[in-house]
């Protein structure tokens, strides 16, 4: 398997833009995933929650960049593993 550019593995885990709502606070992401193997994937939980706030930030940053080219408001933060449930394959 040959390598890929980062824009080409950009363009894989960012789905097309699509027009978002007014958002006026916040907004808030989560990820669920579920394995079958015996090994943590809190870091595929964290990668997709991620991704979904790269996403918005990407449609919304030409709405609020300021003069200096700089985002003086929209953060990304708070990103953490809410639960986990471990339990034994049936």
């Amino acid at each position: 398997m040959g390598r890929s550019s980062p824009c080409a593995t950009r363009y894989r885990l960012v789905p097309s833009r699509c027009p978002l709502c007014r958002i006026t606070e916040y907004i808030e992401a989560s990820c669920r995933v579920k394995t079958f193997g015996k090994t943590g994937i809190e870091i595929e939980a964290l990668t997709g929650a991620s991704i979904a706030l790269l996403t918005v930030w990407d449609m919304v940053k030409s709405a609020e960049k300021d003069e200096d080219g700089q985002y003086p408001i929209t953060r990304i933060e708070g990103i953490h593993v809410v639960e986990m449930i471990k339990g034994s394959v049936k």
